[in-house]
């Protein structure tokens, strides 16, 4: 396995950065050598505890962890056991102190589903209840918090609104008007036009902290080439992104193109060239690397908070994943085939398949498409004070 404190040097000033370990290195997972319902020699046992901790990416566990942080919290809080192995009974306990907390539903629903893998791991057993024994009290707490989501206000639970080019303008605007270094902003406006324009996800460009990455599952510098190629008769210059292991490739890699859109203020090629005339390091090093600190998805998303504060109702969010999302309203405002729109997002692991069979020629045709779609609709209002889906 990768040395877990294994570190890199940044060559624009001698930054040290954290290497953790591969996305699916296995050594972040809960799965110990003492759990009950695992036997063996050692050298087997350890080896299938790997394997089970492996199951999950590093975010995911991460995402298991805190869910355990989270029902440790509301037992102490209100007083109640929720100690594994859970019954159906506590399920519905946890979702009763979850409700008091003021947690939206679909959160509530998302800690539950990490809770079984942590009660998995902690009893060596699978757990006994499934979501169908609890289906009336979540049935309640989704229809008590539809008929008043103002009543409280720590409820966390906001409609994502998706980015259009309306949106893309407003966040470049109040960037510009942020108490951050220039080179701060371009790092940032370069994430935010590649998400929106190549329907990336954030967790597949962006580091897990701003002192480490993972392996594999990091933008690096390395990652990014500036190519020339023939679209559609003509010799164009674009980027050749490859993303490491994304959600829909199964643990491969997929090579993304982001072309010019020329004169349209969130083109990704002029994003990062302005970004990169002040950036320099090893091609290991991650990409996104604010000059000392690695640029991350809570970070950005705070970031955007802060921009759009006042920009969209008390009941929407803007987050890493509206730029995603927003590239499908765009494309389906443009009259895109549906086809077209799965494959730009690559959706799901059948439309990943699709998207890789259809070659690099083809697909920077469609990449063209989808670019001159998206600069018909950047002078315009698109999106503005409508929520599109």
């Amino acid at each position: 396995l990768p040395d877990p404190q294994q570190h890199l040097e940044d060559n624009t000033g001698g930054n040290i950065f954290r290497k953790l370990p591969g996305k699916y290195a296995g050594v972040n997972g809960l799965w110990r050598e003492s759990v009950p319902g695992l036997s063996g020699q050692s050298l087997i046992h350890s080896r299938l505890v790997n394997m089970k901790n492996s199951t999950l990416a590093y975010r995911s566990w991460k995402g298991v962890k805190a869910a355990l942080s989270k029902r440790d919290t509301l037992a102490r809080k209100y007083e109640v056991d929720l100690d594994f192995p859970w019954k159906a009974e506590n399920v519905e306990e946890f979702l009763s102190a979850a409700s008091l907390e003021g947690l939206a539903p679909a959160t509530a629903k998302t800690y539950l589903a990490h809770l079984r893998t942590a009660e998995e791991c902690t009893t060596g057993r699978q757990a006994s209840w499934r979501f169908s024994d609890i289906k009336t009290a979540l049935r309640g707490f989704e229809n008590m918090h539809a008929s008043n989501p103002r009543s409280n206000p720590s409820c966390k639970e906001k409609t994502r609104v998706p980015i259009t080019p309306y949106l893309m303008r407003i966040f470049k605007l109040k960037l510009l008007t942020m108490n951050i270094p220039t080179f701060h902003k371009r790092v940032i406006w370069c994430a935010a036009c590649w998400m929106f324009t190549g329907s990336l996800r954030s967790g597949d460009i962006l580091s897990v902290s701003t002192s480490a990455f993972v392996d594999g599952a990091t933008l690096r510098r390395g990652d990014v080439k500036l190519v020339s190629d023939k679209v559609n008769g003509e010799t164009v210059e674009y980027l050749l992104v490859t993303l490491q292991k994304p959600k829909e490739a199964k643990g491969k890699s997929v090579r993304v193109e982001l072309l010019p859109m020329p004169g349209v203020f969130f083109c990704p090629v002029q994003a990062y060239i302005k970004m990169a005339k002040n950036s320099s390091g090893s091609t290991e090093d991650p990409l996104f690397d604010l000059g000392g600190q690695l640029l991350t998805a809570p970070s950005l998303n705070k970031i955007l908070k802060q921009a759009f504060a006042g920009e969209v109702d008390y009941d929407e969010k803007v987050s890493g994943h509206s730029f995603r999302a927003g590239v499908t309203s765009a494309l389906a405002r443009c009259g895109a085939s549906d086809d077209l729109i799965r494959s730009q997002g690559r959706w799901n692991s059948a439309a990943y398949e699709a998207y890789i069979k259809l070659g690099r020629s083809v697909r920077l045709s469609q990449q063209s498409q989808v670019a001159e779609m998206l600069m018909e609709l950047s002078a315009s209002n698109f999106g503005k004070g409508v929520l599109v889906a």
